[in-house]
């Protein structure tokens, strides 16, 4: 049917694979004679056949088999097509030609389209290594998809979620029995604790809150299909036996795949990288499926878009599609970040009209529990900046909005946003830094925001049920950055004692440190929590020069010290020779832009230079810390551009500081 062709013969041939690699099942192959409609020559196809083991096997090994068969004739038939569809994307296994109950499969041979079974005599090398680990993250990122789909099926329970089997005990100790007399001392009471738990624990279950994906269950060498280009380099890769697929923790996979297919010199010595290469590939692509075209979530807040648009602008709205990612998964790892293409036509126009607009989600990212109940609550805070914050802010001001508009919201779980490249606003470019008509013109909608925050936590209006705008104190961040920036820069240091024991001193003191309270009696507003050029789009005017700007991303918002956003503004986005030369002019511009919008308000408040100076100050642990974690990120995964930190813009950092007398 599909190839519009008529098979003339086929007959049943050789094994293809060794019996004791598939003693759950017999593979063959099977080979046919055809001809395509109104075509006189005669053509040879191959495919595979499989079907339930003849073998005799005891009875409780023989229903295990008879479940396995029925469970990749489940795959082939209903779960693999579906994983297909969510992604989009091409097979990563042998089609399925025919299938009959859980009797017997037809599939493609690979073998017929190039591809080759791996040499199990040896090792993979790099190359196939990296291109096996990237199927096998494209499957476990559409694994974790569709386990959170409203598609997903299992009525027979073949892929749930189980414990893992640990060996039979014979294998423990033989292993054990083998190896005790070439190791010695701390390592050999390792392996025998390790072979005594073993023996004792029957199943290991998986940790709690961990990551599930559907796994493959024997990801090897021997079910892996390489196809080669011209210069003999891994092109694609094709997994094949889905008997074991079940749901799982996607390190399973990883282990089974090392330990049979990667010699052990290749692992001491690149274990990193391909562990690395596999998380960005499997990232890249859960990033990639956040369009959540199954959520329920997303289809409420559609809805309501749709409603709430045709009734503000007199429109109906006749068609909508979710199209592409706008925000990298590590900008945007606490949600999913798409793009909504629409058509509308306005009452007594004629014609159809294109509209954007942008689409967030919570996360589909991997996340610990503790690291997820965070990202629920960023979310949660921004659907609480949008739909009660913001529009107060702009009613105390009686201004402009200087956020995005919002055309709806779904509780804590779906975000429609204006898009503000439809109304001429430009992403700043993150590889260069802001020119000096760039930052007034982001400092001047930074001191409005702070002023009307500032109004907004002194009025009776202010509404904060749930504590997510709540004053805390500031967190230092991990150890991590803090000691491989002191590690990176003390031998550029030397020559200056003074600064090198300074530094010392502020890294001990943030390694101590738990929190960073705010001074006592200092300003409070409402502050952005991560004021970077990132999150600033501009408006240019037709001498290319700055008219306007707004701010994005709101999940950090909270009560807090202004001098906060102005640190990281400056560290992020304002490069160091500018700081040296334009600080006291920036701050001066803010200062009265803060303070013109003050009084505006009849707020009775005004905030003066010196206090400004002793809140930097106050806040040095957080300044260093800032610009640990900047340069970690830029210097050790530069982006290309002068955004880059190296080692000589470090040091002018903290000479800068240093002069200040801020450290």
């Amino acid at each position: 049917m599909e190839h519009k062709a008529k098979i003339e013969s086929y007959s049943v041939k050789e094994n293809v694979v060794n019996e004791n690699d598939h003693a759950y099942s017999g593979v063959t192959s099977l080979e046919f004679k055809y001809k395509i409609r109104r075509k006189k020559d005669l053509k040879s196809g191959k495919a595979i056949l499989k079907i339930p083991s003849l073998a005799n096997l005891p009875s409780e090994e023989l229903i295990a088999s008879e479940k396995l068969f029925k469970r990749e004739v489940y795959f082939y038939q209903i779960i693999l097509p579906e994983l297909y569809r969510l992604g989009q994307c091409a097979p990563f296994a042998p089609k399925l030609y025919a299938a009959t109950s859980a009797n017997a499969l037809v599939l493609e041979d690979l073998r017929g389209d190039g591809f080759k079974p791996t040499d199990q005599k040896h090792w993979l090398n790099l190359n196939e290594c990296r291109v096996s680990l990237e199927v096998l993250a494209t499957y476990h990122a559409l694994g974790y998809k569709y386990l959170r789909s409203s598609r997903k099926k299992d009525p027979q329970s073949l892929i749930k979620l189980s414990p893992s089997f640990g060996p039979d005990n014979d294998s423990v100790l033989q292993f054990y029995e083998a190896i005790q007399s070439s190791l010695n001392g701390e390592l050999l009471d390792k392996v025998y604790e390790l072979s005594k738990e073993l023996i004792n624990r029957h199943v290991k279950y998986p940790p709690e809150n961990s990551m599930t994906v559907l796994i493959h269950g024997d990801f090897r060498t021997s079910n892996i299909f390489l196809k080669y280009n011209g210069d003999n380099q891994v092109s694609e890769a094709k997994i094949i036996d889905w008997q074991f697929s079940v749901e799982g923790n996607p390190v399973l996979d990883l282990i089974v795949f090392f330990i049979n297919s990667v010699s052990i010199e290749m692992i001491e010595n690149n274990d990193d990288v391909l562990l690395n290469f596999y998380l960005e590939k499997l990232n890249t692509k859960l990033a990639s499926l956040d369009n959540l075209a199954d959520s329920k979530d997303l289809i409420t807040a559609l809805n309501q878009f749709v409603d709430n648009f045709q009734m503000k602008y007199e429109a109906k709205i006749e068609s909508y599609r979710v199209a592409d990612n706008v925000a990298s998964v590590k900008d945007h790892g606490y949600s999913g970040v798409a793009s909504l293409e629409f058509e509308y036509k306005i009452r007594g126009e004629k014609d159809s009209r294109l509209g954007k607009a942008i689409m967030k989600i919570p996360s589909l990212a991997p996340l610990s529990s503790e690291t997820l109940i965070q990202c629920q609550k960023m979310f949660k805070r921004e659907v609480h900046f949008y739909k009660i914050i913001l529009p107060e802010l702009y009613r105390l001001g009686q201004c402009a909005p200087f956020a995005p508009e919002l055309y709806a919201a779904t509780s804590a779980n779906a975000l429609v946003l204006e898009d503000l490249r439809v109304n001429g606003f430009k992403p700043t470019d993150q590889k260069r830094w802001l020119n000096l008509d760039e930052c007034r013109v982001s400092l001047e909608v930074l001191a409005t925001y702070h002023a009307l925050g500032y109004k907004y936590l002194q009025s009776s209006s202010k509404n904060d049920p749930q504590s997510l705008i709540k004053l805390l104190p500031f967190f230092r961040p991990d150890d991590i950055p803090i000691r491989t920036f002191y590690d990176t820069i003390q031998s550029h240091l030397r020559g200056e004692l003074d600064l090198l024991n300074k530094i010392y001193a502020l890294a001990n003191e943030l390694l101590s440190m738990n929190e960073i309270y705010p001074p006592k009696n200092s300003m409070t507003v409402l502050i952005h929590g991560d004021y970077r050029s990132s999150n600033i789009f501009l408006k240019y005017n037709s001498d290319n020069q700055v008219s306007e700007a707004k701010i994005i991303d709101w999940q950090l918002s909270k009560e807090s010290n202004p001098v906060l956003d102005l640190i990281f503004f400056f560290i992020n986005s304002v490069s160091i020779e500018m700081i040296e030369i334009y600080d006291d002019a920036l701050l001066d511009f803010y200062l009265k832009k803060l303070n013109t919008k003050l009084a505006s308000l009849d707020t009775n408040c005004s905030y003066n230079k010196p206090e400004l100076i002793a809140n930097i100050i106050h806040y040095k642990h957080y300044y260093f810390s800032t610009l640990c974690r900047i340069f970690l990120v830029t210097y050790l995964k530069p982006r290309g551009g002068e955004t880059d930190y190296t080692i000589p813009m470090a040091v002018k950092w903290l000479s800068y500081l240093n002069k200040k007398e801020i450290i």
